[in-house]
């Protein structure tokens, strides 16, 4: 039952990275920290698909982990290997279409909350 909630919160959690790399930093250029930062500096200077670029970049990370910590090793990698699919398979959210709808919500939700 452990390792199902496990699995379940590091799906999650990676789900919400893909949500917020491409609904909030992409549309904006913004920058994140670590291997993910990096990422998205190749994605911005050469259109490199971010996950990919996150993915390739942990290669090395995973490998030390591999050597020093096969526990640290499985769970890293399952998680690494989710957030890189949801990244790159929610890209089109990063498409301008949607940041306008977004900021448009959020625009009608603070003129309604100021009524």
């Amino acid at each position: 039952m452990y390792i199902i909630q496990k699995i379940t919160a590091i799906l999650i959690g990676s789900l919400l990275l893909g949500i917020g790399i491409n609904g909030f930093l992409v549309p904006h250029h913004l920058l994140d920290g670590g291997i993910a930062g990096i990422a998205l500096i190749i994605h911005y200077y050469f259109e490199f698909p971010t996950g990919l670029a996150m993915f390739l970049l942990s290669i090395p990370l995973c490998i030390f982990a591999w050597i020093h910590e096969r526990t640290f090793f499985y769970n890293s990698f399952l998680g690494l290997i989710a957030a890189s699919v949801f990244i790159d398979w929610l890209a089109p959210l990063s498409k301008p279409i949607f940041s306008f709808y977004f900021s448009e919500y959020v625009n009608r939700r603070r003129n309604h909350a100021s009524i």
